[in-house]
């Protein structure tokens, strides 16, 4: 890494210097395009207004370019880089099109609504930033509201429009809430929401509720939102979705060649990348995140491993004992000293006790607490983690000698969301019995990480015995109990609240509130997706003919009350409401909405359900007596035998057991 403050210093003052003249730029278009939206005959108020807001909005602008403009990297986190001569451009997924993100970039003010989904690593916060830049310097009298939504974490309750005004405005220069309201109404300010799934999860349906009410009540304003994807926002009826596309082959050279990096060792990476690597390990290299892991493991490691857990073990290893890309190679020295495998009990309890919390973002006092937790926790786990051994030195080897933290603004956060999640699997790994249940309970609730398929990657038959089969027990239990006997009780269960909105002559479902049982049933979707299959809510979409001919007043008759009068009141409406607005009808369901479920396929959904919990048992079973068997021919090679679990004869056939496994269906069963 070149340490270098005079160069740091130099890049600075370009950024500040750009950033100071494009915004006074963007500030005079901003007040122009304001005043000539304003009909208001008190013309001399509105000219103190925009006044106000073009010196309140000033200094958080120029901040916010330059947040934007610069970024660092794991290659090099001691040195900012810029973002203009770095970006790779990527293709997005928009419906059965794919298009490029100058596309989006360029027409995002036509879209109006949008949100903007991708896996970790994918470079969403990359095009958000480079978005931002671009309506920075092709500014159409259109001001760039660009913010963090894990910010929002540290209130106890975030009003987002409060927020985001506060986070405008500068000491010296507060906004008032008629001179923010006035420029959102007018179109001129463009909100530029990133990371929405960083938010904890108790407040997301808040988060939720307040986007779609600001889309409401300012239909001229501009409205992105990044996140990992969420079945969500197919509610969101006003919004278009797109996605991040992976990288193709040549997007992923082009990333490495942007790289600043040993140009030996990035042209070894680039020769094999080309020649093998692309094509063996297309699902690491298809994400920027994990190409640039690539490269700093490549030097150092002849193999690159096919499991995801794998490689993070070894980025983690190269970022402990690697000091510069730039330079020779040597073990830097910590001032915790601890050897590898304590720093990593240490820095995996660290990442469990701040995953459970839901936090990526640190205070020095937040950082210094769970710091101090974790190191007593795994004093305890292993032993020889020594007295001396501080939370200061452990936040500061984190920070300056792995470099797997890095200071933002007044904070210290993961350099990425996905380091914590490997090593909060890696956590719940070396537990045993209730306590890893107890953890992976919790983790289930946020599905759309990848924890639990990492932690299965890790230990499968501890997870499997612990985790997955207890949880399969209990979701059978729960939502096929014998005393539920309706269809539509046993999908309550699951989803007891859900949107129906009509765009464009398809009736849209989305899913408005969950149970906790989706948590496991997702996580388990996604540990073993080709076993367990269903889409939620039931559908994702149906013709709005169809669902108007169910309610019609032939079928079921005019004497209706409930949600079937609410279906019936949306589908005459024509879904007027369902325009920008964000409009539609919300149901909480109700056992006397059986018959509609029935007809829209519900039946179908639990069988899935239920067939692919099973399916999921079964596998663990058969593979728990493949194990059994393996280990009878050595224990029977001594004159011993293990015991082993057994399974019914209908069982066995249905595994297609035979042989060894097939002798267990004369076994007795177990209660």
């Amino acid at each position: 890494m070149i340490e270098s403050s005079a160069v740091n210093a130099a890049i600075s003052a370009t950024i500040v210097n750009s950033a100071t003249t494009l915004i006074r730029k963007a500030l005079e278009k901003f007040g122009e395009a304001l005043l000539g939206r304003m009909t208001t005959s008190s013309r001399s108020l509105v000219d103190k207004m925009v006044v106000g807001l073009k010196i309140g909005l000033q200094d958080y602008l120029e901040l916010s370019y330059r947040r934007c403009e610069l970024f660092k990297t794991l290659l090099d986190p001691s040195t900012p880089i810029s973002v203009k001569d770095h970006y790779v451009h990527v293709t997005l997924a928009y419906g059965k099109k794919h298009i490029s993100d100058d596309e989006l970039i360029k027409n995002v003010s036509k879209y109006k609504s949008v949100v903007l989904t991708g896996l970790a690593g994918s470079g969403k916060s990359m095009l958000m930033k480079s978005l931002t830049l671009h309506k920075f310097e092709f500014n159409e009298g259109r001001l760039p509201i660009f913010v963090e939504l894990r910010h929002t974490n540290q209130l106890t309750k975030c009003d987002l429009l409060t927020f985001i005004r506060s986070h405008c405005a500068s000491k010296s220069s507060a906004i008032s809430e008629d001179q923010f309201q006035m420029a959102l109404r007018s179109g001129c300010l463009t909100l530029i929401l990133d990371g929405f799934d960083e938010v904890i999860l108790e407040n997301r349906d808040d988060l939720q509720r307040q986007i779609l009410e600001i889309r409401k009540d300012y239909p001229a304003a501009t409205i992105i939102i990044s996140s990992r994807p969420d079945s969500r926002f197919a509610g969101w009826t006003a919004f278009h979705i797109f996605n991040v596309d992976s990288l193709t082959r040549t997007q992923c050279l082009r990333l490495i060649d942007t790289l600043a990096y040993e140009k030996d060792v990035k042209n070894r990476f680039k020769k094999s990348v080309e020649e093998r690597l692309y094509a063996s390990h297309k699902s690491f290299l298809s994400s920027p995140l994990l190409t640039t892991i690539m490269l700093l493991t490549f030097e150092e490691f002849a193999d690159v491993p096919d499991r995801m857990h794998a490689f993070y073990s070894q980025a983690f290893d190269t970022l402990l004992h690697k000091h510069d890309a730039f330079k020779e190679q040597f073990v830097r020295k910590t001032r915790t000293g601890m050897t590898k495998e304590e720093f990593r009990h240490c820095f995996s309890a660290f990442c469990a006790m701040s995953y459970l919390e839901e936090r990526i973002s640190f205070s020095e006092a937040e950082v210094l607490t769970v710091a101090k937790k974790s190191i007593d926790y795994a004093r305890q786990r292993i032993g020889s983690i020594k007295e001396t051994v501080t939370a200061d030195d452990f936040v500061c080897d984190l920070r300056d000698a792995i470099c797997i933290m890095q200071p933002d603004g007044t904070e210290l956060t993961f350099v990425h969301r996905s380091f914590q999640e490997y090593f909060a699997a890696l956590f719940v790994v070396h537990s045993l019995g209730t306590t890893a249940k107890k953890i992976l309970d919790k983790y289930a609730c946020r599905f759309g990480d990848s924890v639990i398929p990492m932690a299965l990657e890790m230990d499968r038959e501890n997870i499997e015995q612990n985790w997955v089969l207890p949880t399969i027990a209990h979701l059978k239990g729960s939502i096929f109990d014998a005393h539920q006997q309706s269809l539509a009780s046993q999908y309550i269960s699951v989803i007891p609240k859900f949107a129906l909105h009509i765009v464009n002559g398809r009736v849209l479902t989305g899913v408005a509130k969950i149970s906790p049982l989706v948590g496991p049933l997702e996580s388990l979707k996604a540990s073993y997706p080709g076993l367990l299959k269903y889409s939620l809510p039931v559908f994702s979409a149906v013709a709005y003919s169809n669902l108007k001919k169910l309610f019609s007043d032939e079928n079921i008759g005019k004497d209706i009350s409930g949600n079937s009068a609410k279906i019936r009141a949306l589908l005459q409406s024509g879904g007027e409401a369902a325009t920008d607005s964000g409009g539609g009808t919300t149901l909480t369901l109700t056992p006397a909405d059986e018959w509609w479920l029935r007809a829209m396929g519900i039946e179908e959904l639990l069988r899935e359900v239920r067939q692919g919990l099973e399916a999921i048992k079964q596998e663990i079973q058969m593979r728990e007596i493949r194990r059994a068997d393996i280990l009878d021919e050595v224990f029977e090679a001594v004159g011993d035998k293990k015991p082993r679990p057994t399974l019914s004869s209908a069982s066995v056939q249905k595994l297609g057991g035979h042989g060894r496994a097939g002798k267990l269906a004369k076994a007795p069963e177990r209660g």
